[in-house]
C-alpha cells in the first residue's frame, strides 16, 4: 500500500512512472538526481507509427498486409525483431498515448481467495478497467493529431461491427497437432463459391489448417522464417479416419497391442534398455543444474546481462522439465515390466469401456467429441499420414496400495486414395445440384416471362 501511495503522488505532481513497458515510439529517460524521468520522441519508431496509423486510415487494407509492407521496407521493432504482428499493431492503434498523454492508474486488480466453503478451490486475480475519471494522465510529446487518431478508431469500431462466424469446436478441435512443425492445428469453416463454369455454386468447406502455416502467411515472403509444408486436410476425411482407426483397432485388444512400444520386446532387453536410458537422463540432468550454477557464477560477476540470465535460466528449466517427466515415464514402464496380468486385463477394461462408450453417442456430435476428449490424447496429421496417440491406465497393486500408471499407444494410419475420391465425387454432386436447381430456376423464370408477354 505504501508503494502504490508513493506512485499515485508522483502521477500527481506529473511525474512519469516507468513500470517496466516502453512504448514503441518513445524513449524513457530515468530520473537523475536534477531531473525528473521523462519521455521523448524516438524518431525512427515515431515515423512507423505515423506510417501505421495514415496507412490504416487512408487506404482499405487490413493489419496482415500492413505488417507485411513493414517487413518489406526493413523496419525493426522495439526490441530489433524484423518481424511484425497483428496483435502488436492493433495495441499501437489503440494506445492514445500518440496523443500527448500517458494514462496511469487505468485498470484494477480483484484478488478471490480460494475458499472451500464456498466452493472456490483456486486463487485468482482479475484486472478489470476503471472508470476514465479515476486515470491519471501524464503530458508527453504527441506523435499523431486528434483527428487522425479518431479517423483510425472510428474504423476499428466499424470492423468489429461486421458479422463473424461465431465459434464452434469440431469434433477434432484442440486434438490435432502438425506432424511438420509440431504445432497445433486449428480448424476452421466457410463458404466458397466455385470456379465452376456454370450457374455459380456456393459450397461449404470445412477444414484442418496448421496455425503456423496460416501465421507464416502473415509474415513477408522474404522473412526470414521457418516455413511448414504441412497442407490443411478436409474435415470429413481426417475425422472419417480417425473414426475408422478407433473402430478397427483402439477397440480390438490383441491390435491394440500391437500399437504399444512396451510389447516389442521382450521384459529382460527392456528392463537393460529402460535402466541405461534412465542413467543417461540423470547424466544430462546432473549437467544442466551444473550449467545453471555456473550461469548464476556468471551473472554474479556482471558478465551477464539480467535479461540473458532469465532467457537462459528458462531455457534450461525447460529441459529440466521434460527430462524429469521422461524420467517418470520410464518408472513407471520399469514398475510395469513385471505386472502382465494387470496390463492384459487393463487393456481388456479399455477397450470394451471405449466400445459401450462409443456405441451410446450414436450419431450426436457433442457426445462423440467428449468420447474423443476422454479416449484420446492426440492426433497427429503429415500430409494425408495420421497417428493416434492414446494412454491405456494400468491399476496394480503395490503393497498395500493401489498405483495408476499408463501405457502410451500409437495408432498409425493414412487416408486412402478412394476416401479422397468419395470426397472428391460428394463435392461434384453437391455442385451439380446447385447448378442444376438454378438451372430450373431460370428456366421456370424465362417460361414465365414468355406466358406474360403472349
Amino acid at each position: 500500500m505504501r508503494v502504490t501511495r508513493g506512485k499515485q503522488l508522483r502521477l500527481s505532481q506529473g511525474q512519469l512512472l516507468g513500470c517496466g513497458v516502453h512504448t514503441f515510439g518513445y524513449d524513457y529517460i530515468r530520473k537523475t538526481p536534477t531531473s525528473r524521468p521523462q519521455m521523448i520522441i524516438n524518431e525512427r519508431e515515431a515515423e512507423i507509427v505515423r506510417y501505421l496509423f495514415e496507412t490504416y486510415a487512408s487506404e482499405q487494407i487490413g493489419l496482415d498486409r500492413i505488417a507485411k509492407r513493414l517487413e518489406d521496407m526493413g523496419a525493426i521493432t522495439k526490441t530489433g525483431k524484423k518481424l511484425w504482428r497483428r496483435s502488436f499493431l492493433k495495441t499501437v492503434l489503440r494506445n492514445e498515448t500518440y496523443l500527448g498523454v500517458k494514462y496511469f492508474n487505468t485498470m484494477r486488480c480483484i484478488r478471490e481467495y480460494a475458499n472451500p466453503i464456498y466452493d472456490i478451490k483456486h486463487s485468482t486475480l482479475k484486472r478489470i478497467n476503471r472508470n476514465r475519471e479515476d486515470w491519471i494522465g501524464v503530458e508527453v510529446p504527441a506523435i499523431i493529431s486528434r483527428e487522425l487518431f479518431d479517423r483510425v478508431q472510428d474504423r476499428l469500431k466499424d470492423n468489429r461491427k461486421r458479422y463473424r462466424n461465431p465459434r464452434q469446436a469440431q469434433l477434432l478441435s484442440t486434438l490435432v497437432r502438425c506432424g511438420c512443425c509440431g504445432g497445433s492445428v486449428y480448424a476452421y469453416r466457410r463458404w466458397e463459391r466455385s470456379k465452376r463454369k456454370g450457374p455459380p455454386c456456393v459450397l461449404h468447406s470445412m477444414a484442418y489448417k496448421c496455425n503456423w502455416r496460416f501465421r507464416q502467411q502473415l509474415h513477408s515472403k522474404n522473412s526470414q522464417i521457418s516455413r511448414c509444408t504441412n497442407r490443411e486436410i478436409k474435415g470429413p476425411l481426417l475425422e472419417g479416419r480417425v473414426l475408422a482407426m478407433v473402430k478397427e483397432v483402439m477397440l480390438d485388444p490383441a491390435k491394440l497391442r500391437e500399437c504399444m512400444d512396451f510389447f516389442r520386446e521382450d521384459a529382460h532387453a527392456a528392463e537393460l534398455r529402460l535402466e541405461k536410458e534412465v542413467k543417461a537422463i540423470n547424466g544430462r540432468l546432473e549437467a544442466l543444474h551444473e550449467q545453471k550454477r555456473r550461469i548464476i557464477d556468471i551473472y554474479a560477476s556482471g558478465d551477464l546481462s539480467r535479461d540473458g540470465y532469465v532467457e537462459k535460466n528458462r531455457e534450461l528449466d525447460g529441459m529440466i522439465e521434460t527430462l524429469n517427466a521422461r524420467s517418470k515415464e520410464l518408472a513407471e514402464n520399469t514398475v510395469l515390466l513385471h505386472k502382465a496380468g494387470a496390463i492384459d486385463t487393463a487393456i481388456a477394461q479399455y477397450c470394451e469401456g471405449a466400445r459401450v462408450r462409443l456405441n451410446k453417442c450414436g450419431s450426436d456430435p457433442s457426445s462423440m467429441r467428449a468420447f474423443m476428449l476422454q479416449y484420446v490424447e492426440k492426433i497427429v496429421h503429415l500430409n494425408g499420414k495420421v497417428s493416434l496417440h492414446g494412454r491405456v491406465p494400468v491399476r496394480h497393486e503395490q503393497g498395500n496400495d493401489t498405483e495408476t500408471n499408463t501405457l502410451p499407444f500409437c495408432i498409425e494410419s493414412e487416408v486412402t486414395r478412394e476416401e479422397r475420391y468419395l470426397e472428391k465425387m460428394r463435392t461434384a454432386e453437391a455442385m451439380r445440384y446447385q447448378q442444376s436447381v438454378a438451372l430450373l430456376r431460370e428456366q421456370s423464370a424465362s417460361d414465365l416471362r414468355e406466358t406474360e408477354r403472349l
